[in-house]
C-alpha cells in the first residue's frame, strides 16, 4: 500500500469550520496518528469513553464522523442502528478502528497519519461530501469539494461524486504516485468486495475523458507499472 512504502505529508485543510468526529476508545489517550490526521483534515475530536455518552455527544454535537472502536462496539451488534436513532444529520458514517495489526480496510494502531487523513476524507466524501468545504489547489488545478467542481485555470467543471472519491486523494496528498490497490481503497472503502485493477483504471480512464472533454486538459497521468498521480507542474514519483 502506499501509506507503507513511503513517507507521505498530507496537506492541512484550510475549511470555513471544523468538523465533528465522536470518537470511542477504550483508550485514554487517542493514538497520535489519528489526532494529527483530524487536525490535517479540519475536525474537532469528541472523545466518549462508554455508550451512553457516544450516543448523548452524537445528538448533542451533530457529528459529520462516529469512530468506533470495534472492540467494545462488538458487545452492541446493534451499536450502528443506535447511533442511527441519536444522529440529527441526514447522514453520519461510521468508521471502523480495529486493535489487531495489519488491518488493510480498517484503521489500526500501526495506520500512521497520512492512512487516517486519506480514510477518514475517502469515507466522508463518499457518504458525506457536504462535511469537506475545504478547497484545495495544486499547480494550475483546484478541487472544490462542496461544490462537486474541478478547476483548471479560469475554467470548471461539475463533476460527479464518482469523479470526487478518484479525485480526493490527489489533492489531500500532492505530489504522490497512488498504487492501484491503495487508489482502490480509497474511491470503493471497505466493502470487503476484492477489486480488480481492471475497476479502478476504468473508473480512471472514464474520469479523464469527461474532464478532458469540458476541460481540454487531462487531470490525471499514468504512471507505467505503479499507478496513478495528479498532473501538475509540481509531479515527482515517491517511487524513483
Amino acid at each position: 500500500m502506499l501509506w507503507d512504502r513511503n513517507r507521505i505529508l498530507p496537506v492541512k485543510a484550510l475549511a470555513d469550520r471544523r468538523r465533528a468526529l465522536i470518537l470511542w476508545v477504550s483508550e485514554t489517550t487517542l493514538p497520535s496518528a489519528i489526532a494529527q490526521a483530524c487536525d490535517l483534515a479540519a475536525i474537532n475530536v469528541l472523545v466518549a469513553k462508554n455508550f451512553d455518552i457516544c450516543l448523548s455527544h452524537v445528538a448533542a454535537y451533530k457529528p459529520d464522523l462516529v469512530l468506533q472502536d470495534i472492540a467494545l462496539t462488538g458487545t452492541w451488534p446493534d451499536f450502528i442502528n443506535h447511533v442511527a436513532k441519536q444522529r440529527v444529520t441526514p447522514s453520519l458514517p461510521v468508521l471502523d478502528f480495529v486493535g489487531e495489526p495489519n488491518t488493510f480496510l480498517n484503521l489500526g494502531p500501526k495506520s500512521n497519519t497520512a492512512e487516517a487523513l486519506l480514510t477518514i476524507k475517502g469515507l466522508l466524501r463518499r457518504e458525506r461530501p457536504c462535511a469537506l468545504n475545504d478547497t484545495r489547489q495544486v499547480g494550475e488545478f483546484s478541487l472544490d469539494v462542496a461544490s462537486f467542481k474541478l478547476f483548471h485555470a479560469t475554467d470548471w467543471v461539475g463533476i460527479s461524486k464518482a469523479d470526487l472519491c478518484i479525485l480526493g486523494p490527489f489533492f489531500d496528498v500532492p505530489d504522490i504516485v497512488f498504487d492501484r490497490c491503495s487508489l482502490a481503497r480509497l474511491v470503493f472503502g471497505s466493502t470487503g468486495m476484492c477489486y480488480s485493477s481492471r475497476t479502478i483504471d476504468a473508473q480512471v480512464s472514464r474520469m479523464r475523458r469527461y474532464v478532458n472533454a469540458h476541460l481540454g486538459v487531462d487531470p490525471i497521468r499514468s504512471v507505467r507499472g505503479v499507478g496513478y498521480a495528479l498532473a501538475s507542474d509540481n509531479f515527482r514519483s515517491h517511487f524513483s
